[in-house]
């Protein structure tokens, strides 16, 4: 019977160890989940805030692109119906004539480019072999179409970011209308574009913003009233100035995630914004997933060790009771009387044990079999 008090002893605390072993073991594991997968969430949001950023930086440029294309290419079909239609002139005296009233942006203006790259007309550098010039060079090689650069006209001082359309002739000389591309915005359907951007604002603290080198906002979307300077605040400054330094990436303010493209052309930020709060949205129900998944096992494990602990209980019952009478065994006798022993030393003396027996009580086990003198108990 002793022996098999201690074997039930070993199991239930082999289950209870392996039970608390493999909860370890599967917090930790979680654990190493969860890091994985957070780190995995963090970079498909950005993943997924880049492509927003490269998608409203192309809806912007294709839009600006289409409505400045258009503007000159209707500037040069003027242009170009004013020298057919004025054959008996030289191309550049017509050009020269035409170009005191057709008008290209504010500062904009017409010229018209010999095939070996010398200014037939032009209204600063008349006269001179541009040909060596970059622009001039890819202008020169377009039948037809638009070109964009970085120039300064004599009088100023800082390059600013120019679009230009070229068209060749039947005479072989190449007509262009330029201007700086910020001159020719007004162009651009604006409720248009805030409706396209629109699309791309993401839950219910994202947006989508394009501002200036200045930090100043542009455009944003229908849903958000806020200007940029109040996200951005005191370090506007900085973040144009990551801005300059690397043309695309990902900065934190506080409690805001913005991802950003620069436009050099137009010298514009395309910005995708959301709350820190809303990104890590999906860890934090990661989170609570893991704690959940941890309380479950610490529930297991607290049920498995109630009911071992019961069948235990129930087993050194069963063990203490004579299977046949009901009544404690010899062993629970004994072990009963050692406490009383041990808890009044003192009044051993007063302590009495009374025998009983039946006699001659083994003839009926030997004469009818130990059944029927169980049935006789």
């Amino acid at each position: 019977m002793r022996a098999h008090g201690v074997i039930l002893k070993f199991k239930r605390k082999y289950i209870l160890n392996f039970s608390i072993a493999l909860a370890t073991v599967s917090m930790v594991l979680s654990a190493i989940q969860f890091n994985r997968t957070k780190e995995a969430l963090l970079e498909s949001n950005q993943v997924f805030f880049n492509t927003i950023v490269n998608a409203s930086y192309d809806i912007v440029d294709t839009t600006v692109n289409e409505a400045i294309k258009t503007y000159l290419k209707g500037v040069i079909d003027t242009a170009h119906s004013y020298v057919e239609s004025h054959k008996q002139l030289p191309e550049a005296q017509q050009l020269a004539d035409l170009a005191n009233t057709l008008k290209v942006g504010q500062s904009g203006y017409l010229y018209l480019l010999s095939p070996d790259g010398v200014h037939l007309y032009h209204p600063f550098l008349q006269g001179q072999d541009r040909s060596n010039v970059e622009h001039i060079q890819r202008q020169l090689k377009l039948e037809e179409g638009v070109s964009q650069y970085y120039h300064a006209n004599p009088h100023e001082t800082g390059m600013r970011p120019k679009v230009a359309y070229s068209r060749k002739l039947p005479s072989g000389n190449t007509l262009v209308a330029t201007t700086y591309k910020d001159e020719l915005m007004f162009l651009v359907d604006q409720v248009q574009l805030k409706e396209k951007l629109s699309k791309y604002a993401y839950g219910e603290s994202g947006y989508i913003y394009i501002v200036d080198l200045d930090g100043k906002r542009i455009l944003q979307n229908q849903f958000d009233n806020r200007a940029f300077e109040s996200v951005v605040e005191s370090t506007s400054q900085s973040f144009i100035r990551q801005v300059l330094n690397n043309r695309e990436g990902h900065v934190k303010f506080d409690l805001e995630n913005i991802f950003y493209k620069f436009s050099p052309y137009l010298n514009w930020v395309i910005v995708a914004g959301i709350s820190e709060q809303e990104l890590n949205k999906n860890h934090s129900l990661l989170f609570v997933s893991l704690m959940a998944l941890f309380v479950s096992l610490i529930a297991i494990i607290s049920v498995l060790v109630l009911y071992l602990k019961k069948r235990h209980h129930k087993m050194l019952e069963l063990a203490s009771l004579d299977y046949l009478t009901g009544i404690n065994s010899r062993r629970s006798f004994m072990e009963q009387f050692k406490a009383r022993v041990q808890k009044d030393q003192t009044s051993v003396s007063h302590l009495g044990v009374a025998l009983l027996d039946i006699d001659h009580f083994k003839r009926v086990n030997d004469d009818f079999g130990h059944t029927q003198g169980d049935k006789g108990i």
